[in-house]
This record gives structure tokens, C-alpha cells and sequence, in this order.
């Protein structure tokens, strides 16, 4: 057994916290996102985010997690939180904008809104080093 898979029964998790965790909107993979990033958290949580861009918009955010109920809140939240944003207005959601969002995250599970977001600002970093590097092999004479 996943050490979090039954969270919800082990302790007194809020409702609004069940709800994000089990909501598929954004859960899942993208097969040739346009930026990925993944990292594994020091409580052991790992959160993958893959993005796809058209111009500078955001046109579409899924997350992975083995993590807990928690983590899972935060990275649907990221997600609701900078779909259909430009990357500039979406780099200005930080981890203080999901943790007041989802408005019952306990102390102890603040770290997860962290990894949510900077998972994403991961997958910005390598989608802008993609362009970079398209740019670059674009304008080197063969």
C-alpha cells in the first residue's frame, strides 16, 4: 500500500481538500508538452506538471502525483490557477495564491503548495530552454 493511499480515512481531512484531490480536470500526462518538469519533494512526494503554450498563453496544464491528498489539492489548484494565463500573468501565481485558495491547508501540508508550484515554474524554465535551444539551431550556419 501507497504510504498515502488512505489518508482520507487516517485523518481528518477537509472536505474541500477530498474534493480537489479527486478531481480529474487536470490529472494526468501530456504526450509532447510544450514544458515538463517534475520534482520530488522532501516528504517524498513527487509532482510532475506538463504544459502546453500557443503564443504566450497557457492552453493547457496537467499534473502527476504519487503524492498525498494534499499535494494532489495543490497541483489541481496550480493548475485551475494558470490555465489560460499568459506565462507572465502565471509566473505571478505563487505558492501564498494556492495556499489562500484552497483556504484550509494545514500548516504542515504548506510544503505541498511549494512543490505544486515550483514544479510549474520548472516546466516555464523548460519550456523557455526548448525555444532557446529551437532558436539557437535555427540560426547556427550548417
Amino acid at each position: 500500500m501507497h504510504k498515502h493511499e488512505h489518508l482520507e480515512e487516517e485523518e481528518n481531512v477537509p472536505e474541500t481538500i477530498i474534493r480537489l484531490s479527486k478531481d480529474k480536470q487536470f490529472f494526468g500526462r501530456i504526450n509532447a508538452p510544450d514544458g515538463s518538469a517534475q520534482i520530488k519533494g522532501e516528504c517524498g512526494d513527487t509532482v510532475e506538471v506538463y504544459l502546453m503554450i500557443k503564443g504566450d498563453v497557457i492552453i493547457d496544464v496537467k499534473y502527476f502525483t504519487d503524492g498525498c491528498a494534499y499535494s494532489k489539492a495543490c497541483a489541481a489548484t496550480m493548475a485551475e490557477e494558470v490555465i489560460g494565463r499568459t506565462i507572465d500573468e502565471a509566473l505571478c501565481v505563487c505558492p501564498q495564491t494556492i495556499i489562500d485558495k484552497i483556504n484550509c491547508l494545514p500548516e504542515d501540508h504548506r510544503h505541498c503548495a511549494i512543490l505544486a508550484m515550483n514544479t510549474f515554474y520548472n516546466a516555464i524554465s523548460d519550456y523557455w530552454f526548448r525555444i532557446y535551444e529551437s532558436h539557437e539551431k535555427r540560426e547556427r550556419p550548417e
